[in-house]
């Protein structure tokens, strides 16, 4: 919980200097990148947070790593204050934090629609339509198939889940019947 809290303090630092530049989609973009880059590769994140080697090796390495992938300035600096406060490990989640915090800001809402077979394009357009007129946001939908779920569908928006599938129906019935018999 406390790394989450962290990231996204760093992610909305860095979102606000990225609003200030008009860059918050390119920034973001670069933040992805760079979370990617450091990732993949454990030789990497450790070289830049071992303390045996110095704080001016570390930058220098965090400085090539930028220019190798052509990252701007403000993702350089960025990476400079998270080798600085050794946080490097936090980059998915402050990636993921910058993400969510821009989609707010631009009004995106990223929606999980599952259902027990495949929505075709007009069902996914009628979802996707409804939902918007609901919340006043851009729709980026995402949808799979569970076929446990027997029919219906379930819609998870955030911390939000709209659960009317014949699965949770049942499981609810149980329960009741659990409850009349207990």
């Amino acid at each position: 919980m406390l790394r989450n809290s962290v990231a996204k303090k760093y992610a909305r630092a860095l979102l606000d200097i990225a609003l200030e530049d008009k860059m918050a989609k390119e920034i973001g973009g670069e933040l992805s990148t760079l979370s990617a880059i450091i990732s993949d590769n454990s030789d990497l994140s450790t070289a830049l947070l071992q303390p045996m080697y110095g704080m001016g090796d570390r930058q220098g390495l965090a400085e090539a790593v930028c220019e190798k992938a052509g990252l701007s300035q403000t993702v350089q600096r960025f990476l400079a204050v998270l080798v600085e406060t050794r946080d490097v490990l936090l980059l998915p989640e402050m990636s993921g934090a910058y993400a969510r915090m821009l989609d707010d800001i631009e009004g995106r809402l990223h929606v999980i629609v599952e259902t027990p077979w495949e929505l075709d394009s007009a069902t996914e357009a009628g979802i996707k339509e409804k939902l918007h007129s609901l919340t006043g946001k851009e729709i980026i939908l995402a949808s799979s198939v569970n076929r446990e779920l027997i029919g219906g569908i379930v819609i998870k928006m955030g911390n939000t889940i709209l659960d009317s599938s014949v699965k949770a129906q049942l499981e609810r019935v149980e329960e009741k019947i659990v409850e009349g018999v207990v």
